[in-house]
C-alpha cells in the first residue's frame, strides 16, 4: 500500500475536519491580536487616580479562629519625578487613632494600618501597568481553546489555558515540595486582543519533612481598561485558602482602581513603570 506524503495528508485532515483547521487558524489569529496589543498598550501615558484596597484574613477554625479585615482609599499619581501616593485627613486620623489603641491594648483592631501594610508599591505598579506580569503569565500557560463571545463586547473571545505550578508559585525552592497542582485560566479579549478580564483557579497540595502536609486553593480575578494609550488594571480580586497540618485559613483582597489620564507623556519616562511580575 502506498503511504500519503505528509503534505497531502495534512491537506486531507484539514479537508475532512474543517472545524479542526478553523480552530488552529483562530487560535493563531487571535494570540497574535493579543500579542500585538500588549506591545502597543504599554504606552507613556502618565496616570493617576483613586484606588481602595479591602482585605479580610481567617486563621484557625470554629471557636478558635481570628479575623482580621480592613479598607483604606488613596490617591496615585505619576509625574515627571516618579509615582506618588496621598492619604486624606481622615486616613491620617485613623491611623493616629489605631496606633494610640494599640499602645493601650495589643488586641486592639487596627483595620486602617492593617490595610496600609498589606497594600505594597508594587501592588500599586501593577494596577498602573499589568503588561508585564500578564506576559509573565502567557509565557508559562498553553492555550487549550478559543471561544467566541456573543453577550459581551462584539467580536470578543474568550481563551483558555492551562497553568503549571511555576505560573502561581514563583518560589522554586517551596515549588519542590508540591506533589500536585491543577491550574487554569481565561483571558477574555476584545476583538483587537484588548485584555478585557482574567480569571485563574488553582489547587495543590504538597508534603515537606514528613511531618508537614498542606493542602491550598485558590482564585483571582482581574479587569482591565485602556486610558490613552495604556493597559491598565482597575480591578484585582483574590481569594485563597488552606489546610495543613498546622491548621487552616483564607485570604481574600480587593483592589480597586479608578483611573484618569494626568497629562501628555515626556519622552519614555513612564513606558518602563513597572517591572513587577505578580498576579
Amino acid at each position: 500500500m502506498k503511504l500519503l506524503s505528509p503534505s497531502i495528508a495534512v491537506f486531507l485532515l484539514l479537508f475532512l475536519s474543517p472545524s479542526t483547521a478553523a480552530t488552529a487558524v483562530s487560535t493563531h489569529s487571535v494570540m497574535k491580536k493579543l500579542n500585538d496589543a500588549l506591545s502597543d498598550l504599554g504606552g507613556a501615558v502618565p496616570v493617576s487616580g483613586h484606588v481602595v484596597v479591602s482585605f479580610n484574613k481567617v486563621e484557625g477554625d470554629g471557636k478558635k479562629s481570628k479575623e482580621k479585615s480592613g479598607q483604606v482609599a488613596l490617591m496615585v499619581r505619576e509625574d515627571m519625578n516618579g509615582l506618588t501616593t496621598s492619604y486624606s485627613t481622615n486616613v491620617l486620623k485613623n491611623m493616629k487613632q489605631e496606633s494610640a489603641a494599640k499602645l493601650k491594648d495589643e488586641d486592639a483592631s487596627t483595620p486602617t494600618i492593617d490595610a496600609i501594610n498589606d497594600f505594597s508599591m508594587s501592588n500599586i505598579n501593577n494596577l498602573l501597568s499589568p503588561i508585564d506580569s500578564l506576559n509573565q503569565l502567557l509565557k508559562s500557560a498553553t492555550l487549550i481553546r478559543v471561544e467566541k463571545l456573543k453577550e459581551q463586547v462584539e467580536g470578543a473571545s474568550k481563551l483558555h489555558f492551562t497553568l503549571p505550578v511555576e505560573a502561581i508559585i514563583t518560589n522554586k525552592r517551596t515549588r519542590e515540595y508540591v506533589d500536585k497542582f491543577d491550574g487554569e485560566m481565561t483571558l477574555t479579549v476584545k476583538d483587537d486582543g484588548t485584555p478585557i478580564e482574567l480569571l485563574a483557579n488553582y489547587n495543590g497540595s504538597g508534603r515537606a519533612y514528613v511531618v508537614f502536609s498542606v493542602k491550598a486553593a485558590g482564585t483571582r480575578l482581574q479587569r482591565f481598561d485602556v486610558v490613552g494609550n495604556r493597559l491598565v488594571m482597575t480591578m484585582r480580586e483574590s481569594f485563597s485558602s488552606y489546610d495543613s497540618t498546622f491548621g487552616k485559613g483564607e485570604n481574600s483582597e480587593v483592589h480597586l482602581f479608578t483611573p484618569k489620564v494626568v497629562g501628555l507623556p515626556n519622552k519614555d519616562h513612564f513606558t518602563n513603570t513597572s517591572k513587577d511580575t505578580s498576579i
